[in-house]
């Protein structure tokens, strides 16, 4: 996991492309209105929030926006490679942000993903995320107390 750069753009780009998940013949957008396209992804860049994971030859394999709000790092606009699915990708992206959130004294992290989005949905459960509320029309927010959890308890380490 490192910054994504300009000149990984046109990567992105095919990585966003090659995540898109179909649903009864249905691409599922993100909650934002959709994948970035290039425009957002330059914004990303500059801005400094978005994430490039790469494989162990350095290639682009997925990515996500991570952005500090409201005392959280929301992770946003995941996406992995087709061929990179299932093997450990979402874990390295969340310990990535875990590391993240607590160099900056963040309190949570906060994945906010469309509901017919099972495999995100599932990924955030097994990882210890709860559901903090109904979001927009279709989408689920789900949030990772780094501290202490609504009972008092720590959350499992990711």
């Amino acid at each position: 996991m490192r910054r994504a750069e300009r000149n990984d753009i046109p990567s992105l780009e095919k990585t966003y492309t090659d995540a898109s998940i179909f649903l009864d013949e249905e691409r599922i957008p993100s909650p934002d209105g959709g994948f970035p396209d290039a425009e957002c992804l330059n914004e990303y860049v500059d801005d400094g929030t978005l994430i490039a994971a790469t494989d162990k030859d350095g290639k682009i394999c997925g990515a996500a926006r991570l952005e500090a709000s409201g005392g959280a790092l929301e992770i946003s606009c995941i996406a992995f490679r087709h061929g990179y699915r299932g093997k450990g990708c979402s874990a390295a992206l969340f310990g990535y942000a875990v590391r993240i959130a607590q160099s900056t004294g963040l309190e949570a992290l906060r994945v906010t993903a469309d509901r017919r989005n099972h495999v995100m949905c599932m990924a955030a459960i097994r990882f210890g995320f709860k559901i903090n509320k109904y979001g927009p029309e279709s989408t689920r927010v789900f949030e990772y107390m780094l501290n202490r959890t609504e009972n008092g308890d720590k959350n499992e380490q990711i």
